[in-house]
């Protein structure tokens, strides 16, 4: 047989006898001397398979000739498979890859679940869009849009948190320049104040609290009768020096603002002595003095009394061997709601024996007994005694439920009538 005719004949039996292994293999074969079995990889083959062309399955060593295998058919399972019809297991797909453009690149497909969306279509996960731009004004310079929110607010329209408005800084009638009218005012009230000591430095043994008192008040009235723009201009350190005064003193007024010793008190001035506080009265035209505590009178000559005085207090005042006297048409003394106890009396004054009585009324004066008590004891003389001068009567009055007493007298009695007049309610 020539050795073309034997080609022939293999040739024919490797296309009878071609089969598909488990592996997807195609495996031809042929029984014959000196003749040998080729393998060829189905998988190698399927591309070209899918372009319905010919297989060549060589004969080693001779490539001048070509034999014609069977044609296997796509894969109908699913479009695009990769393997013949009819293939075990899965089929298998090639990405697809999108056309390209004119250029030779790949053209993305835009996202379609977002308008917007910088990803492409059929991404993983949430969209991605950027951030809108705002038109540019024809200056090129972004322009923002103002907030829409709030009137006048300075943040532009969609900012986050609380508005910012601007305040007005036109002049109105709060804001315009005040008149040296006002400035002058509000001045005069500050110099007032600065004058006065500071709330801190007051001591209450040193400081004059009443006198401090009437001026912090006479402050205190200047500022409250500015107008509101005058009030406006005093600076409030200096209110608050006002403020802190007023309080130190209310303080000073609740524990003992008068030293503990006084006793009376004239015109607002404390004593120590009834005698000193008395004489002062005596010494300024007469007067009230106010006992502050029981006390006594100490001076070793009697107590002449020629201008009207009142003693006034719920307390005792003695007067033990120097009494009083009480002289003039015009001269009163009253005695309003305290004590008056006179012992041992061997003292008065306005009389040519001290020992006559233990009070003298002379020459028109008058003695009243105002809610009181008057007591005498043991007297040198008289309890009372009236000296007329022509006409003036001297009187003794006796009223609101007050109490008059003497005893122990050691010439005549309670009163030695000299043309004078007792009256009693």
């Amino acid at each position: 047989m020539s050795k073309k005719l034997k080609r022939s004949a293999v040739a024919l039996v490797l296309a009878a006898t071609m089969v598909f292994s488990s592996q997807g293999v195609l495996t031809a074969f042929a029984a014959g001397e000196n003749e040998t079995s080729t393998a060829v990889d189905v998988s190698a083959l399927e591309p070209i398979l899918d372009k319905e062309e010919t297989v060549v399955v060589e004969e080693p060593g001779n490539t001048d000739e070509t034999e014609t295998p069977e044609v296997t058919e796509p894969c109908d399972k699913t479009e695009g498979c990769t393997l013949s019809k009819g293939h075990n297991g899965e089929c298998v797909t090639e990405p697809v890859t999108p056309p390209e453009e004119e250029n030779g690149e790949g053209e993305k497909q835009p996202c379609t679940k977002t308008e917007g969306c910088t990803l492409e279509n059929g991404h993983e996960g949430e969209c991605v869009t950027e951030p809108v731009t705002p038109p540019e004004e024809e200056n090129g310079e972004d322009e923002t849009q103002p907030c829409e929110k709030t009137e006048g607010c300075t943040l532009p329209n969609g900012h986050e948190g609380e508005c910012v408005v601007e305040e007005n800084t036109e002049d109105t009638e709060d804001t315009q320049e005040p008149s040296e009218e006002d400035v002058a005012a509000a001045k005069n009230v500050s110099d007032l104040i600065g004058a006065l000591p500071e709330a801190s430095t007051l001591d209450p043994e040193t400081t004059d609290v009443k006198a401090l008192a009437a001026q912090v008040k006479a402050a205190r009235e200047a500022y409250d009768n500015l107008t509101d723009a005058q009030k406006a201009l005093v600076e409030q350190a200096v209110l608050d020096k006002l403020v802190a005064l007023e309080g130190a003193l209310e303080g000073l007024e609740q524990v003992e603002t008068i030293p503990g010793n006084d006793v009376a008190e004239f015109n607002g001035t404390g004593y120590e002595t009834f005698d000193e506080a008395i004489q002062a009265a005596l010494n300024n035209g007469g007067g009230t003095v106010e006992l502050l505590a029981d006390c006594k009178y100490t001076t070793e000559a009697a107590l002449a009394i020629d201008t009207s005085i009142t003693i006034k207090g719920p307390y005792t005042l003695t007067f033990d061997t120097y009494s009083f006297g009480i002289s003039d048409p015009n001269t009163t003394l009253t005695l309003d709601g305290c004590t008056v106890n006179v012992n041992n009396a061997a003292y008065t004054a306005y009389s040519d024996n001290p020992a006559n009585a233990a009070i003298m009324l002379n020459n028109g004066a008058t003695l009243t007994l105002d809610n009181a008590t008057l007591n005498i004891n043991n007297p040198k003389g008289d309890a009372i005694a009236f000296w007329d001068v022509w006409e003036n009567f001297e009187t003794v009055n006796i009223l609101n439920g007050s109490h008059y007493e003497a005893s122990g007298c050691n010439n005549g009695g309670g009163f030695e009538d000299y043309n004078g007049d007792v009256l009693s309610d």
